[in-house]
């Protein structure tokens, strides 16, 4: 299969069916198995440098606004986040940003060819397209996967404040 500078490759070959390039370097996969599908992204230690435990997770979690809601496409229930509400919070989980558009060039009216008779004589004239600039929404992107680290360093927290906790209380109740 090999990789370019950037993008995807594909082998069915392989477990790893599509895999991913930026600048030349694996970066994920797309995996498949008789088990299922895995999402995977590179994460080898060897990628990364300054490398110190997380703190502050607690307080990242309480800043953190999780929602329910109703998709307008078709009124189905969704839990989550609202993008640039958690962008505050951990932009990284965010792509995009809050109220992009794009202005597109949109085909109003198709072109029409012209029309002959029999003899090759054009009995109507070809009418161009017509086309109009048009701005759409660019609706923002999450990636919660990002948000594990930070829930996961938050739960150890709390665990470090009721194992401490526990030791006040044990003091109390022993006297």
């Amino acid at each position: 299969a090999g990789s370019s500078a950037y993008g995807l490759g594909i082998n069915s070959q392989t477990g790893e069916n599509v895999y991913f390039y930026y600048q030349g370097v694996y970066k994920g996969a797309i995996s498949t198995s008789a088990g299922g599908t895995t999402y995977s992204t590179s994460s080898d230690y060897r990628l990364k440098n300054t490398i110190e435990p997380m703190t502050g997770a607690l307080d990242k979690v309480a800043l953190l606004k999780p929602c329910t809601y109703k998709w307008n496409a078709d009124g189905s229930d969704g839990q989550g986040f609202i993008a640039h509400q958690l962008a505050e919070v951990e932009p990284g989980c965010v792509s995009g940003e809050k109220d992009e558009t794009e202005t597109r060039t949109v085909e109003t009216s198709p072109a029409i060819p012209a029309e002959f008779d029999a003899e090759g004589v054009e009995t109507s004239p070809a009418v161009a397209a017509v086309t109009e600039e048009q701005v759409f929404p660019k609706y923002q992107g999450i990636d919660t996967s990002f948000l594990v680290a930070t829930l996961a360093a938050a739960i150890q927290e709390l665990k470090a404040i009721v194992d401490e906790q526990a030791v006040k209380i044990a003091a109390l109740e022993a006297k």
